[in-house]
Parts: C-alpha cells; sequence; structure tokens
C-alpha cells in the first residue's frame, strides 16, 4: 500500500511541476527562479520518499515538460541546470571536508553552465556570445556561480524549514 501512495505522490509532485514550469510561460522573467522552484520541491520527496523517487519525479517532469511546456529556456533550465541538484546536493553533503564539498559543487555548477550555454547556442541560436566575445562568458558564469551558491544555501534552508516547521505541523497529516 505504500508503493501506491508514493507512487501517488510522485505523480502529483511531477504534475505541480510540469503545472509552474508551464506558468512560467506566462512570466519569463522568472524562467530560472521557477527552475529552482520546481526543483526545491524534490528535496521534500528526497526526504519522505528517498532519492530513486526523487530521481523518478525529475525525469518525468523533465520529460513532459520537454513536451507541455513552451517556453523552452525553462525547460532547459530545470534540466541542466537547477531540477537535478537537489538529488546530488545529498549525495555530494555526505562526502566528508567542508572544502571538498564545495569545490566539488562548483566544479557540478560551472559543468551545468557550460553544458546549458553549449546548448542554447546551438538549439536557440544565440547570437550574443559572438558579439561580446569571451569576456561575457566569464561575467555569466561568476554571476551564475554566486547564483548557483545561493540556491544551495536557499536548499539547505528550505530542508531544515521542511523537517522542523512544515512537517511537524502541516504534512505530518500527509505523509504518515
Amino acid at each position: 500500500m505504500k508503493d501506491v501512495r508514493d507512487l501517488a505522490y510522485c505523480g502529483v509532485f511531477a504534475a505541480l511541476t510540469v503545472a509552474i514550469m508551464f506558468l512560467g510561460g506566462v512570466f519569463s522573467l522568472l524562467s530560472y527562479s521557477i527552475s529552482g522552484i520546481c526543483g526545491s520541491f524534490l528535496v521534500i520527496v528526497i526526504i519522505e520518499m528517498g532519492k530513486a523517487k526523487a530521481c523518478f519525479i525529475y525525469i518525468v517532469s523533465s520529460v513532459l515538460s520537454l513536451m507541455f511546456v513552451s517556453e523552452k529556456s525553462i525547460v532547459f533550465s530545470y534540466i541542466f541546470l537547477l531540477g537535478y541538484y537537489p538529488i546530488l546536493k545529498v549525495c555530494i553533503e555526505k562526502l566528508s571536508g567542508h572544502v571538498y564539498r564545495y569545490i566539488l559543487k562548483i566544479c557540478v555548477f560551472l559543468l551545468a553552465l557550460s553544458s546549458y550555454v553549449g546548448l542554447s547556442i546551438v538549439f536557440f541560436e544565440v547570437e550574443f556570445w559572438k558579439e561580446y566575445g569571451g569576456w561575457i562568458l566569464l561575467l555569466i558564469g561568476f554571476v551564475f556561480l554566486i547564483a548557483a551558491l545561493i540556491y544551495d544555501f536557499f536548499l539547505t534552508i528550505f530542508k531544515n524549514y521542511y523537517i522542523h516547521i512544515l512537517k511537524p505541523k502541516i504534512f505530518k497529516y500527509i505523509f504518515k
């Protein structure tokens, strides 16, 4: 019975993720924020159901978003930048050494940014890379790195908020 309940919750979280990304097409200025919010749903799933079900939700919501969401930049930022990171964060934080963890997180973020930039050049035919040259890539990389570390900090705060405040008061009736 628990597996059926977990599958239903996975469907609800995947549908909520796709719906929020779909609404992100209306508010195009919030594309990266919406991708981060959708990624933060996976924190709840990891705590309540584990990493395997979070991976399942990530894959399902990515495929459904590619099919139904018209604003593909939101979908690509979810798939390549902010969606998988909560799952990876759990694995990275099990490693010993704070410095080693942050170096690994920075490497993950820079690899994700380079894949996102490469795909945006290919699929979206972005031309301003050619106009401004390589220094704009360094500037964008630096700004993204700061934003990614803030996102990492936000996920930690959200995890603690969920565990200590939301779960005991609200979600104890849902996740039994």
